[in-house]
Order: C-alpha cells, then structure tokens, then sequence
C-alpha cells in the first residue's frame, strides 16, 4: 500500500486516487454483539494498527452475511439476514436494535476500530453476496436468485 501510494506521489495522483485495502470479516476475532467487534488479536499490531495509520481516510470491507448465518442457523433468523421483516436484535453494548445482519456486521467492525482508536476511518463495502444455489447442507441457499434489499428502520 504504500508503494503504491509512492507512486501515487510520484506522478502527483495522490489527490485523485486514494490507496485502501478490503477486509474480510474473518478478520474479526468478535462480531457478536456488534459492540463486542474486535479484530483478531494477532492481528492488531501488526496489520491493522499500520494499516489504519496508514489509510487514515476509507476501510474496505467485504461482508458476507450469509457466512454468519451458515454457521449461526439456530441464532440468526433467515428473516433477519435476508432483510425481511422482523423484531430486529437489540444489542445490549451499545443499545441498537439491529433489523438485519449486514447492519450488526458493519458496526462491529466499527467497534473493532474504534477499539484501536480509529473511530474517524470511514467504512465502505466493496463486496458481499449471497449463494443462489448451494449445497444440501447450505441452509438458506436455494436454486431462487436472491436480492438482497436494504429496508430503512425507524
């Protein structure tokens, strides 16, 4: 990342391209309670604290909810992963009431930063994606295309 922003400098780009990285929320040693996000402790210093220094300005971060769902079936609702109706969670961290997966995936990777101290980098999704069609064993995934919408709450 910073060579490559050496060469942003370099060929004064640096203004109109900006340098980041995507994660992957296996990157995360806690996402449950969102507020309870954390990174992976043999993570910390030697990726994130740099990478954050570094970036100071915009994380990437591919979301998989259904990953979560996978492995939480008798937690996670479907309703709630698929952004359909439901009671929501409340997380009793930070007192939210989260209506779908995505959300709580989101801010625990918020509070995994604001953890280290780099509550000012803004997050921006860069991929995520539900299975259309998968294995027997792969509850929720059907041979139906799935849209995942993003309903607003109140």
């Amino acid at each position: 990342m910073k060579n490559i922003h050496e060469a942003l400098v370099k060929h004064n780009l640096h203004s109109d391209i900006k340098v980041s990285s995507p994660i992957a929320l296996s990157a995360l040693g806690s996402s449950y309670q969102s507020s309870a996000g954390s990174f992976r402790p043999e993570l910390v210093e030697p990726v994130f604290e740099p990478m954050l220094e570094f970036i100071r300005g915009t994380l990437m971060v591919n979301v998989y909810p259904f990953s979560a769902y996978e492995a939480n079936t008798t937690v996670i609702s479907l309703d709630y992963t698929l952004f359909r109706e439901n009671p929501g969670v409340v997380d009793p961290g930070n007192s939210l009431r989260y209506y779908n997966l995505f959300d709580a995936q989101i801010d625990a990777v918020f509070a995994a930063m604001s953890a280290l101290k780099y509550d000012d980098v803004d997050i921006v999704v860069t991929e995520t994606r539900w299975p259309s069609k998968g294995d027997s064993n792969e509850v929720g995934a059907s041979g139906q295309r799935r849209c995942l919408q993003r309903e607003s709450h109140p």
